[in-house]
């Protein structure tokens, strides 16, 4: 009999380590851009029929991709942890949208019975799992069998491996083997250049993320000198996976 008393212990002081991701213009346009390339990959471009499609936004921040979901046709449901829940409801609240569509919850114990969704919605989250396989598999439960995630991480050319709560991150190759593992099937990808003009367009607001070392401060950068001091290279990595069975080898 597993005893997880003490895996219990080591998630609760990993708890502390959660932090509020409040809106912005860059990380919305961001995952506009990724939500309206599902709808080209997965529908040609048009809408899902209303109400028929439901969507799990895992780690759904406060909320501020449910309006970009619904104006697309989707049912959407949101979880997070933290500050992050009750100022989502606000928001919700805020636009007209029903708050009880957010639930606290763990997006590696997730509370939902049987199989309610056919998209999960994965963007800059994977990387925050201290055990993304299991992860992974959670929501492979919780997805129709002819359901899809679409998973966005940050890639480490760009971002490094230092970061509170980046515990996750990886290259493409080792995300790839991940998702077989867990029951997903790579139908499509992407990759968001730090070339991107959408990237370029909010670049020196997150300037401070591209100073090497990471740990040496530095005074800021016009556009052109934080293009000189780093090579181009993948900022994310965007996968839509198709549910499948797990992949053993």
């Amino acid at each position: 009999m597993r005893d997880y008393r003490y895996f219990d212990q080591c998630l609760d002081r990993l708890t502390n380590d959660v932090y509020s991701q409040p809106p912005d213009e860059g990380h919305f346009e961001w995952g506009t851009h990724a939500i309206k390339w599902i709808m080209e990959v997965l529908y040609g471009g048009k809408k899902p029929r209303r109400f028929r499609r439901k969507v799990l936004d895992v780690g759904c921040g406060q909320g501020f991709m449910c309006p970009v979901f619904e104006a697309m046709g989707f049912e959407w449901t949101g979880v997070a942890i933290g500050e992050d829940v009750d100022a989502a409801k606000f928001n919700l609240q805020r636009w007209g949208k029903d708050p009880s569509k957010v639930y606290n919850m763990d997006m590696a114990f997730l509370k939902f019975k049987g199989r309610p969704f056919h998209l999960i919605f994965a963007r800059h989250v994977l990387e925050h799992s201290p055990f993304p396989i299991i992860t992974l598999m959670e929501w492979r439960r919780v997805v129709r069998d002819d359901g899809h995630l679409c998973l966005v991480v940050p890639a480490p050319h760009n971002w490094g491996y230092r970061g509170k709560n980046h515990y996750s991150i990886v290259p493409m190759s080792l995300l790839n083997w991940w998702t077989n593992r867990a029951g997903w099937h790579m139908v499509h990808e992407f990759i968001f250049t730090n070339r991107h003009p959408l990237y370029l367009k909010h670049l020196e607001p997150y300037q401070d993320g591209y100073v090497f070392p990471y740990d040496v401060p530095a005074p800021p950068k016009t556009k052109e000198e934080i293009l000189k001091s780093y090579p181009e290279g993948p900022v994310e990595f965007r996968l839509i996976c198709k549910a499948g069975e797990e992949i053993i080898e």
